[in-house]
């Protein structure tokens, strides 16, 4: 019970990062490291005395939690929004294999500030072509959220391309793990979404019950994809090399498909809960 009841206090702590409390099965469903019983996870939060219990939510007794971060709702009233906004550009776009909304509004902790982050799977070779594509029809739309937009709330932003030839996610880490675990999909071809989690197995080292859950909620069928023509495969090449000059010579750095996942902001996570679970006596697992 001591290593549940330490997995449970190292979860809590992750998402006080994000002044997010958690639900007694989110804290199951995201328990760090350890496997466990449901069951066993309300007997460790009730036990738990650095823990409060807020509106059916858990967090640190220290930390002051308003109603709102207990509220689901408003986020998924977002992830409602960005169906209906992003499932007619999926259809307008043949390569498009699946959507998903990562971040904040996945993890159902929007704010008034929080913008749509949108990972998007294409078929292979096609990655920087859907880019294109995707940016150009988001910026006529005038939802498109950018790092100079003043208003970010309700705006998009594509900051993440796999192809379905490549679904691996090269940084394993908790953060990783847990973007993963919180996406959510809003477009699914070919079970695209789950062959991405299959292919993702790792994610079960940080967050065993997640994937043992969805692995057992999926009905699996597999499906032949098809491999673009020439003519696509070249338009893809020319519009990687338009869009990484333009970025060169605007920011001084090479483009990438994979942005905000791997970026900086992911290792002052990682080092924000080092910290705190040294502050609080508990290992830690960062990956």
């Amino acid at each position: 019970m001591e290593r549940i009841a330490q997995a449970v206090y190292k979860t809590i702590l992750y998402h006080h990062i994000f002044q997010f409390p958690l639900t007694q099965y989110e804290t199951w469903k995201y328990l760090v490291d350890e496997p466990a019983e449901q069951s066993t996870i309300t007997t460790a939060l009730d036990s738990t005395a650095i823990l409060k219990k807020s509106h059916n939510t858990y967090h640190l007794r220290s930390s002051s939690i308003s109603v709102d971060k207990t509220n689901r709702t408003p986020s998924w009233n977002v992830i409602t929004h960005a169906q209906k906004t992003m499932l007619p550009i999926a259809r307008y776009i043949p390569s498009i294999e699946c959507i998903g909304i990562t971040g904040s509004i996945a993890a159902l902790n929007e704010t008034p500030k929080s913008d749509i982050d949108v990972l998007i799977i294409c078929k292979p070779h096609t990655a920087w072509l859907t880019r294109l594509l995707v940016i150009g029809i988001l910026s006529l739309m005038q939802k498109r959220s950018s790092a100079t937009s003043r208003i970010t709330h309700k705006m998009f932003c594509a900051n993440m391309f796999l192809e379905t030839s490549d679904l691996s996610i090269k940084k394993q880490n908790l953060f990783t793990a847990m973007e993963l675990a919180h996406l959510k999909p809003i477009f699914n071809k070919s079970n695209t979404f789950q062959k991405l989690i299959q292919t993702n197995s790792w994610i079960k080292n940080f967050l065993p019950n997640f994937y043992s859950d969805v692995q057992n909620s999926w009905d699996m069928t597999q499906t032949n994809g098809t491999t673009p023509n020439q003519f696509v495969v070249a338009g893809n090449r020319l519009a990687k090399l338009l869009q990484q000059t333009l970025y060169r010579i605007r920011h001084k750095k090479l483009l990438t498909l994979e942005s905000t996942w791997i970026t900086d902001y992911q290792q002052k996570i990682l080092e924000t809960y080092k910290k705190l679970c040294t502050e609080h006596g508990v290992n830690k697992t960062l990956g």
